[in-house]
């Protein structure tokens, strides 16, 4: 599983329009706690040093705070004090079903339904069914934002 997935800073031209395309990486719990137990011998986290690649938006969803709680003591307050300055953005799943509908409309938690099922899918093949049950027999395309949320 890739660790941060990223979109290249380049230029692009479309119908005589310049655009900059900018980069992005989404961090994993697995990458937050690994490279922050990572540190020389003048304890600089190999994280932060990842944090100063240039021209790099950072992302993360809200649960990753509490999943490092599990793994990391110190993982969770550096993350925290990266997403209190606004180094690191975090997204809850209600943030994220908010952009999804401004753009899929009444398919967004269906959509947001399949894009978990897929990075559940990457986990472990029932981690899905073993931990969203009452998201697995949903009629995707139907699918309510209140069952979304309750599941």
């Amino acid at each position: 599983m890739a660790y941060i997935a990223q979109l290249k800073k380049s230029t692009a031209w479309i119908e005589g329009c310049q655009i900059e395309v900018k980069r992005y990486a989404l961090l994993d719990t697995d990458f937050i706690s690994k490279t922050h137990s990572v540190q020389d011998d003048g304890g600089n986290h190999l994280i932060d040093r990842v944090m100063e690649l240039p021209g790099y938006e950072f992302f993360c969803h809200a649960q990753i705070v509490t999943e490092l709680n599990r793994y990391n003591a110190d993982a969770p307050v550096w993350l925290r004090e990266k997403i209190e300055t606004q180094k690191i953005k975090s997204y809850t799943d209600q943030e994220i079903l908010e952009s999804l509908s401004l753009v899929r409309g009444p398919l967004a938690c269906a959509t947001y339904t399949q894009m978990l099922k897929l990075a559940c899918d990457a986990f472990s093949k029932d981690y899905f069914s073993e931990h969203y049950r009452a998201l697995e027999d949903a009629d995707y395309a139907a699918i309510s934002r209140g069952l979304f949320e309750r599941a």
